[in-house]
Order: structure tokens, then C-alpha cells, then sequence
């Protein structure tokens, strides 16, 4: 793994000047969806399997956000046999896709959470004690890690950039994009760190808002925000 420089000292050695470098190992890329929740939906087809767990988000964690999760054909059969109400804890994957709307054929950004593994959450008691049962279980989260190349930024709003990171996820060549939203009052102190190119490591959560038009069907929007931020 090559080195990155993240600090150099001077001094000096029989009149001769001598400059120390400290070195550490560069960050890999990094990709990885952390959830556990309460599962209130499964549907599934022969060709697609997909849960939907609910989590609390926001800063004071009072915002319901339901997060849709595709499950792939090896693990269908474990997801198959959960229960709705179960609580259950998945890792996964995190992307960005791109698809078309049918019916004005406008490109929609959405997101894609795809399970790499999933289980039964351990309630308090089991995972204090070791007896299994129990009702009670820890808050609800879900936490995406992500590291890679800044591949696009852009200014949404006043004191909101949208940044496109380029990642990758271990046994796989594929690249992966993913979006994220960044709120900031003061977006001039993290302006060095967000140019194209530079590789950095951010942490958010998906959370989801729901927009009700008069006489329009609820629209739910989902984002990934920030909550940390720094070039690695």
C-alpha cells in the first residue's frame, strides 16, 4: 500500500540539516452501510427481493426514516425468513443509480442499499447476558462510511453542496458513485477539502422527508447527509 506524508519535521545533525518524515499508510476505499432497525415490509418476485427497515434519524434522532434494502439472490432465503416487526441488523453497500421515469422519461438519482449480510438484532438482555428472549432493544441507526475520490461537486443551495464520491467495494472491479448532501453554515472553512480529485472519508445517514402536494400522491425524498467530513 503506498504511504501519504501527513507530517515532516526539521532539525539538525553535525551542523547539517536533516528532514524526518512520518508516514502512514493511505486510507483504502471504503464502502459500508450499518442498519439495524425494526423490518415493516417484505416484498418479494422471482426476480427481486427487497426489505424495508425503519430507523430514527436527525440530529435529535425523531425523524422516521424508512430505508429500502435489495437483498441479492444468496441471501434471499435468510431474509425470507424474518418477520415483520422483527428487529434486524444489515451491512451493506451504498450507491448511487440512475434511472429513467416512465412516464415523462426524466432521469431520476436514487439511491441503492444492497445487503452483503443480515440478522436478527440481539435484544438488550441477550446482548448483555447472553440470555436469549428479551424485548427491549438498543436506538435504531443507520450509519454509511464511505471513502473514495471526489468526483463532483455542486452548490444545491446557500450553505448545501452536493458531492459525487467515487468508491469501490473489496472482490468487486465495479466502480461505485454515490451522492451525499453536505449542510454547512460556513462552507468556506470545508471548501479546501471538497475539490475533484481529493480523497476523503464522510459519514451520514439516509434520511427520508416526505413531501405532500394538494391533490398529488406523497413523494418521499431521500437523502444521504453528512454528518463528518475529512480528507484522508
Amino acid at each position: 500500500m503506498t504511504e501519504k506524508i501527513m507530517d515532516a519535521s526539521l532539525s539538525m545533525t553535525n551542523g547539517e540539516s536533516e528532514v524526518t518524515v512520518q508516514g502512514y499508510p493511505a486510507v483504502k476505499d471504503t464502502n459500508k452501510v450499518l442498519i439495524e432497525g425494526r423490518l415493516i415490509h417484505v416484498f418479494t418476485s422471482p426476480r427481486t427481493t427487497l426489505l424495508t427497515v425503519m430507523t430514527m434519524t436527525g440530529w435529535d434522532r425523531n425523524m422516521p426514516s424508512a430505508i429500502s434494502i435489495t437483498v441479492p439472490p444468496e441471501l434471499k432465503e435468510q431474509a425470507l425468513a424474518l418477520n415483520v416487526k422483527d428487529v434486524i441488523k444489515v451491512e451493506g453497500v451504498y450507491r448511487t443509480v440512475i434511472r429513467t421515469n416512465k412516464e415523462t422519461g426524466e432521469k431520476q438519482y436514487v439511491y441503492n442499499v444492497t445487503a452483503r449480510s443480515l440478522e436478527k438484532a440481539k435484544s438488550d438482555l441477550e446482548a448483555l447476558t447472553g440470555i436469549e428472549g428479551g424485548r427491549s432493544y438498543g436506538a435504531s441507526y443507520n450509519k454509511v462510511i464511505l471513502v473514495g475520490d471526489i468526483a463532483r461537486t455542486a452548490q444545491v443551495r446557500k450553505g448545501t453542496t452536493q458531492i459525487t464520491l467515487k468508491t469501490s467495494v473489496p472482490g468487486s472491479e465495479r466502480s461505485f458513485y454515490a451522492d451525499a448532501r453536505l449542510y454547512a453554515k460556513n462552507m468556506k472553512k470545508l471548501a479546501p477539502q471538497l475539490i475533484v480529485g481529493n480523497h476523503i472519508c464522510l459519514i451520514g445517514e439516509i434520511q427520508t422527508k416526505v413531501i405532500e402536494k394538494e391533490g398529488c400522491k406523497k413523494e418521499y425524498i431521500h437523502n444521504l447527509v453528512v454528518s463528518d467530513i475529512r480528507e484522508v
